[in-house]
């Protein structure tokens, strides 16, 4: 019996650091994929050229460039870039009969242990309800090794490294051109009754923390706008400020956090035009949140 088998996007944008490190740790994968589509958004340090480049020896990798950029900001540009990749790897599976059943995601600075995309894909095999996985995330922060692991509450620990089954995704009309992409995913999984996993069983670790290239707090902040953005109930944001003070270096975090929600709200930072998430967010997320509070304390 033929073994299912997944498409793996990446979006690049001034990458050229870690590009190396990237297509080694996917060239090492137990399973690799049967397509990797490498997407590049208007590089200017020749990550595009170097993508290429090291593409060259897997006739499995494409590198192409991205051809629409539809908002001002990088969060919509990125869905687009995943949507583009998926458009392109839906054409190579009708011209290249390349089959595919799940689509994975992986951004620049990942580094995965060899069975990441093996666990999640059996995962997903043995369990048809499953419409999105992910593993476990290690960060790297000052040479040390920070693990942040699942907890009570669905989304703390669900991170971006994701397997998603292609049914749901293109049933959702790919990735949303909206901020916070795969907190939307999640929530629409939730609610056409999908099931979401961390395994624990495999990890991946990540050498970028918080904002990245444009900084911790800069990019703590702009979570914060996010949260306003998504309609987020004042308790949530200071929950999640909390959270990132206690458990996610560096602890300063939590404070962006606040800064970026609360100066939102006094420019009144227009909302997502999507009612099925802003009232989530608004009313479900502060309960399950507190739930998951008591849960943990039992």
């Amino acid at each position: 019996m033929k073994r299912a088998s997944y498409v793996l996007i990446t979006p690049i944008r001034n990458e050229a650091e870690s590009i190396r490190n990237l297509v080694d740790t996917v060239a090492a994968q137990k399973t690799r994929p049967v397509l990797w589509v490498i997407i590049d958004g208007r590089s200017t340090d020749g990550s595009y050229d170097l993508a290429s480049h090291l593409a060259d020896k897997y006739n499995w990798i494409s590198v192409i460039r991205q051809e629409k950029f539809p908002g001002r900001d990088y969060c919509e540009n990125f869905s687009q870039s995943i949507n583009e990749a998926l458009d392109y790897a839906v054409a190579k599976y009708i011209d290249e009969a390349i089959d595919f059943d799940f689509v994975g995601k992986i951004d620049a600075t990942i580094i995965l242990s060899e069975d990441y995309f093996d666990v999640l894909l059996t995962e997903m095999i043995s369990d048809e309800g499953l419409a999105i996985t992910c593993g476990i995330s290690h960060f790297m922060v000052k040479g040390k090794e920070i693990i942040l692991k699942p907890s009570k509450d669905k989304f703390i620990g669900f991170s971006d490294t994701r397997l998603y089954r292609r049914d749901f995704l293109q049933t959702m009309g790919g990735y949303p051109l909206a901020y916070a992409t795969d907190t939307i995913l999640l929530i629409k999984a939730w609610n056409r009754n999908w099931r979401t996993k961390v395994v624990e069983s495999t990890y991946f670790t990540d050498s970028r923390v918080g904002g990245g290239k444009i900084g911790v707090w800069i990019g703590f902040r702009r979570r914060g706008h996010i949260m306003h953005t998504l309609n987020c109930h004042p308790i949530v944001v200071l929950l999640n400020a909390l959270h990132s003070v206690i458990r996610v270096p560096p602890r300063y975090a939590g404070l962006a956090i606040l800064e970026g929600y609360f100066e939102s709200v006094v420019n009144k930072t227009e909302k997502l035009k999507d009612s099925e998430i802003t009232d989530y967010m608004w009313k479900r997320r502060v309960w399950d949140l507190l739930f998951s509070l008591v849960r943990k304390n039992q």
